[in-house]
């Protein structure tokens, strides 16, 4: 959060608030990306391991 402050008071609220709009869809896109690959693991450890 103290980055979050600095970058404030360094560049303006309008700035501010625009880069941590892109700060957070690229976090939101992580996140997913995260998920997905998750679910791909999980469907071919099913797929290595079937249960009976």
């Amino acid at each position: 959060m103290k980055y979050a402050c600095n970058y404030q008071t360094n560049h303006g609220d309008a700035n501010f608030g625009e880069s941590n709009l892109i700060h957070g869809l690229g976090m939101l896109s992580k996140i997913v990306e995260g998920m997905l690959s998750h679910r791909e693991q999980l469907k071919i450890h099913e797929d290595a391991y079937p249960r009976k």
